[in-house]
């Protein structure tokens, strides 16, 4: 018997969530917050301003996305149809 017959993955009862997490630096407990923060996702290799970072971009793409669809579906409805 092979590991991965032992083994069973489970989905998550409902989709993930998105998340964002900001942390003052102007404040202490803000600085305290944010160097954990750096801390704990070293071990993802990842830090919080790159993660912000990533997290925008992709919100950009997204609603680039969504925009061209609207613009194309507003075109479709104003340009006549030929025979």
């Amino acid at each position: 018997m092979h590991i991965q017959d032992q083994i069973k993955v489970l989905p998550l009862p409902e989709p993930a969530t998105p998340m964002y997490i900001v942390f003052s630096k102007s404040s202490q407990q803000g600085k305290k917050y944010y160097t954990h923060f750096n801390a704990i996702n070293s071990i993802f290799n990842l830090n919080y301003e790159e993660l912000i970072k990533q997290e925008l971009q992709w919100y950009k793409e997204k609603q680039n996305s969504l925009n061209m669809r609207q613009r194309l579906e507003k075109n479709k409805q104003t340009t006549p149809h030929s025979p």
